[in-house]
């Protein structure tokens, strides 16, 4: 898992195709890691699920930005796409690190999970 930053996601990815034979999907749970709770000015103040953050799915063999997605409550996503190299970005609404990022290789018939956990330092 890195932190570093990653190109913006846009504001609206274009939604691909629907593919008559999707083959392999992805799913996670997006969460966050820190100190007990206290007023924070970046989302959220505490441990837990991401509730309701944006999720987008970048392409490595098409090399742009092919899916969105917002969490669950319970900060859950799912992609169905075909097998293949893809970034899972999550907006974590940090001013320090305002983008958490898993690369996934997703094989044929599938379903891969990867979750995004993010543990930001404290000062």
């Amino acid at each position: 898992m890195q932190s570093r930053p990653v190109p913006a996601a846009p504001a609206a990815a274009i939604p691909a195709a629907s593919s008559p034979a999707v083959r392999s999907v992805i799913v996670g749970k997006a969460s966050y890691v820190a100190s007990p709770c206290a007023n924070s000015p970046s989302a959220p103040a505490c441990s837990g699920p991401y509730r309701r953050a944006r999720v987008a799915l970048w392409s490595h063999a098409t090399t742009q930005w092919l899916r969105n997605s917002v969490t669950d409550d319970e900060g859950r996503y799912r992609f169905e796409i075909d097998p293949g190299v893809y970034t899972v970005v999550l907006e974590t609404g940090n001013d320090r690190d305002p983008y958490w990022f898993a690369k996934v290789n997703v094989p044929p018939f599938e379903t891969l999970t990867q979750d995004l956990v993010v543990e930001l330092a404290r000062p």
